[in-house]
């Protein structure tokens, strides 16, 4: 997908083209309407088209695949590669992107619109693009698919038993539903957290860690000169918080997989307050298992992000179409949100030796603890993690 589909544009921008050519009446008003509509795709298309760029990336993706698809499943395509100019210029991938685009009927909106004069489905199984995706789109479904899909198949009948034995194994948890293809929400509260002994994170960063990580041989971690600039005249406009510092990232107890990364952060008024990107490193395990003491979700501070728009990129006419949340005092507002809490939490319950025992989400003991015994009173047991304790101090 990455190298083929959704790489460089070309490519599958022919394949769409030949069904459309391919579906086109053979003459008429009907034909000329069907046309019309392809040109206006076609326009559209263009006009953020980059020939130069999407030339360069044909051929870098074409070279990744080449060294990274193993060999005995490269297409046809490639020995034309390693062939071309009877050998002496093997494997250079860039002369072949430029022999692609200098030929293509889809490498400038000027040689498509004149093809569209008279278009046809044989020009277009000619055309090095096209022939290029469809040489290792074939061989990928005459010589892989079949052995893919009899992977996917023992893994689909695999995962069902292994679901089947962890259900049968703890009949008294409840499990996530399956949700693929679907919209997920998953609930938790920011706090920080203790994965060893001797080790704590705290539950934000600020921009003093950009900074301190500054690497000028390391792309990553190159920081750009006005970034540094704002920083040194700690230029955070209102994005700062109470103490001044601006806050980068900050870590939740929520739950996170691949595909996740860009998904809205929303607090208890329903308001964007950051976007989550990644996970911890010590809750790697979290697609096999959610662990409550250590599975934590990494989400960039929506505060950094209008900095970044504002500040920094000088896009203000951004932040004035956006409705910005006001800043809350959550002390002042903090009576009805524990109420709400303290009634979720003592409806969340699990069995314990014959008894249901009170499950409390909370990121650190003393919390859980605390809360327990003001609710609950003495020498009463509660869940927190994955032990019982009880409210008995000794």
């Amino acid at each position: 997908n990455e190298a083929i589909f959704m790489g460089c544009e070309i490519m599958y921008f022919s394949f769409r083209m030949n069904r459309a050519i391919g579906q086109l009446p053979k003459e008429g008003e009907e034909r000329k309407a069907a046309i019309k509509k392809i040109k206006k795709e076609a326009k559209n298309y263009y006009k953020d088209y980059s020939s130069e760029l999407d030339k360069e990336l044909f051929g870098s993706m074409l070279e990744l695949y080449y060294y990274t698809v193993p060999k005995d499943q490269h297409a046809p395509i490639f020995k034309t590669i390693e062939n071309q100019l009877l050998g002496f210029k093997k494997l250079d991938f860039q002369y072949y992107a430029d022999n692609v685009f200098n030929r293509s009927v889809f490498a400038s909106e000027e040689k498509f619109m004149r093809f569209l004069e008279s278009p046809s489905n044989s020009i277009i199984k000619h055309d090095l693009a096209y022939k290029t995706l469809m040489s290792i789109y074939n061989h990928y479904i005459e010589q892989i698919s079949s052995q893919r899909r009899e992977v996917r198949n023992k893994l689909k009948k695999g995962n069902r038993l292994f679901i089947a034995g962890l259900k049968e194994m703890s009949p008294e948890k409840n499990f996530y539903p399956n949700a693929n293809s679907t919209m997920r929400l998953t609930y938790g509260s920011v706090g920080d957290y203790v994965p060893s002994d001797g080790v704590h994170y705290s539950c934000f960063t600020t921009i003093d860690g950009i900074i301190e990580k500054e690497d000028s041989l390391n792309e990553e971690f190159i920081v750009p000169i006005k970034l540094k600039e704002l920083y040194l005249k700690k230029d955070y406009g209102e994005y700062a918080d109470s103490e001044g510092n601006l806050r980068v990232n900050f870590i939740s107890n929520n739950d996170i997989t691949g595909g996740n990364s860009g998904s809205p952060v929303i607090n208890a008024w329903g308001e964007l307050v950051g976007t989550a990107f990644d996970g911890n490193w010590e809750a790697m395990s979290g697609d096999i298992a959610f662990e409550n003491k250590v599975q934590r979700t990494i989400s960039v501070d929506i505060r950094y992000i209008l900095f970044i728009i504002d500040k920094f990129a000088g896009a203000s006419h951004l932040i004035n179409e956006m409705t910005i949340a006001p800043k809350r005092n959550i002390s002042e507002e903090n009576s009805n949100t524990t109420t709400e809490i303290k009634t979720e939490s003592l409806q969340q319950k699990r069995m314990f030796k014959g008894e249901l025992i009170p499950v409390l989400d909370y990121n650190l003991f003393e919390d859980a603890f605390r809360f327990a015994a003001n609710n609950y009173g003495e020498n009463q047991r509660f869940w927190w993690g994955e032990n019982v304790y009880s409210t008995n101090k000794k």
